[in-house]
């Protein structure tokens, strides 16, 4: 099975089942994606072939950076827009993963009751700075805003005003702030 649709069929039924209860409960949803394996096999064919023939030109093409370490995955050329590929698969197969989960909590009217965090664990570099990986895709380690800046996207339909912060926090933030 692909993970992706794995990992949100669990969470989908994971909603069915406790929504039937009274009781508040978690839900943590930790996808694999987008890291790698990118190749064609390891994504949906209708996901993977929505990339065929995009020259991907909104992704920086850089010569390769002089710290690149060799156990992350890069490529210049062709070989660069097939990494790309595999990238934007894995990233639109989780998102639609989201949607799903989002519809189900909207569907079973629990949106009101329910905060939503998405975030992720590190930034990533897709030749950026001529850097494919992280902040270990370069020896020594880089620091670019690419590497360590991830999205950050908290959600309570009717408690929380949408509005944009450029304040900079920290995961360890996260606990005690839902806590208060």
């Amino acid at each position: 099975e692909y993970v992706t649709d794995t990992i949100t069929d669990k969470a989908l039924g994971f909603l069915d089942e406790l929504s039937q209860e009274d009781a508040p409960f978690y839900l943590s949803v930790h996808y694999t994606s987008p890291h790698s394996p990118w190749d064609e096999d390891q994504h949906p064919v209708d996901v993977y072939s929505r990339y065929d023939g995009c020259s991907f030109s909104a992704t920086p093409d850089l010569p390769l950076n002089k710290h690149q370490v060799k156990s992350a995955p890069y490529g210049e050329g062709e070989e660069r827009k097939r990494l790309l590929r595999g990238y934007y698969s894995a990233i639109t197969a989780m998102d639609e993963g989201i949607g799903k989960i989002l519809s189900s909590l909207e569907d079973k009217g629990l949106q009101e009751d329910t905060i939503v965090i998405f975030s992720s664990d590190n930034g990533m570099n897709m030749g950026h700075h001529g850097i494919w990986g992280k902040g270990n895709g370069t020896f020594p380690l880089n620091m670019y805003d690419t590497s360590v800046k991830v999205p950050m996207i908290i959600s309570w339909k009717g408690h929380i005003a949408p509005r944009v912060s450029h304040t900079m926090l920290s995961h360890y933030d996260l606990f005690p702030t839902i806590l208060e």
